[in-house]
């Protein structure tokens, strides 16, 4: 029977979505193009009209989504915090290595995209345009807004860190463990009045650190007559008032919670000639080049950023081509403590 009207079309293929989503075939036939076109149009990939694409993408958008088995793009973003070059530039130039080289081996291409937090402005022209067919987040909030439009669009993904957002695979360093053996260090070192310099709250990471502090000075509470927690240390400005801070209090160990803070606090403790460790023992939760090479060097906590990108590709892709597969939610990559100048 022939098609009068976009109505008895449109019912037909609404008859075909099953879950809620359609396939590129059923597209093609609804709006009388062919499937390669329907493929271009949702891939962003080739040459197509752009009525056409607009045309596609507001059918596929009112019929629930595509079905992913039916057009892939074999392109996966990631979402890289705004200002991951300034602040945290190691970490997440070698995570972007691993996920490259895992998407080259399994025949992926990736697009980088950094946005501010709660801001998916950039993201969603990469959605809307159907370039992705999934993503991975380098960071993760509490109340993540990213999180929820990706869900919202049916964009499969995979968190560098921790969420307790259900049906999302998080591939993440042990970073309570490591905080919790590397204050241990500094107690087992004699060191009797700590400070845990914390970076910002609202990283889900910074949480894990803190408890893993928290859980070490708990333990040795009869070793210890002092310690405290200095938090949402982000600036310069804010690692001089904490190392003024703990002058006052006489502390004898500090426990950076990234390298970041590490070198700041490093820098500080020099201008105000605090002798590094016969006065103060210092160790980062996060090591990188310059602690090594830093005169005293730095005792951190050493990661493979690589293999979590490479960890986090492979799951998203798994992900990807086998939708009802059963999944881990939590996969834990090892650590170890390089141990440096600063606590010797």
């Amino acid at each position: 029977m022939s098609c009068r009207t976009g109505y008895d079309c449109d019912r037909g293929v609404a008859e075909k979505m099953g879950e809620g989503r359609i396939k590129a075939k059923d597209v093609a036939k609804a709006l009388g193009i062919s499937q390669t076109t329907v493929s271009r149009a949702l891939s962003g990939k080739g040459r197509v009209n752009l009525d056409t694409a607009e045309r596609v993408r507001k059918y596929v958008e009112e019929h629930g989504g595509i079905d992913t088995g039916a057009v892939r793009t074999k392109n996966i973003a990631l979402i890289l915090p705004e200002e991951y070059s300034t602040t945290y530039p190691t970490f997440f130039f070698e995570c972007l290595a691993g996920v490259q080289r895992m998407c080259n081996q399994k025949g992926y291409d990736v697009i980088v995209t950094s946005i501010a937090k709660n801001r998916v402005a950039p993201l969603e022209r990469i959605v809307k345009a159907r370039k992705i067919d999934g993503a991975i987040l380098a960071r993760t909030y509490e109340n993540d807004e990213t999180i929820r439009y990706l869900n919202k669009h049916h964009i499969s993904m995979v968190a560098i860190g921790y969420t307790d957002e259900n049906g999302i695979i998080c591939v993440d360093h042990d970073n309570q463990k490591s905080s919790s053996e590397i204050t241990q260090l500094l107690v087992d070192r004699g060191c009797q009045r700590l400070l845990f310099v914390d970076g910002k709250s609202e990283h889900l990471v910074n949480n894990y650190r803190r408890l893993g502090f928290e859980a070490a000075c708990d333990r040795n509470k009869k070793r210890l007559s002092h310690f405290e927690i200095a938090d949402n240390i982000v600036n310069q400005r804010d690692v001089q008032v904490a190392v003024r801070g703990a002058l006052r209090q006489k502390i004898d160990g500090m426990i950076c919670a990234d390298d970041y803070l590490a070198v700041l606090v490093m820098n500080e403790l020099k201008r105000r000639n605090v002798q590094v460790p016969e006065e103060m023992k210092v160790v980062s939760l996060f090591d990188n080049v310059y602690l090594e090479l830093n005169s005293p060097s730095v005792t951190s906590v050493r990661f493979n950023n690589i293999v979590i990108g490479e960890e986090a590709a492979l799951e998203l892709i798994r992900q990807i081509e086998n939708p009802g597969c059963p999944m881990v939610k939590l996969k834990i990559l090892s650590y170890e403590i390089r141990m440096r100048e600063t606590t010797e």
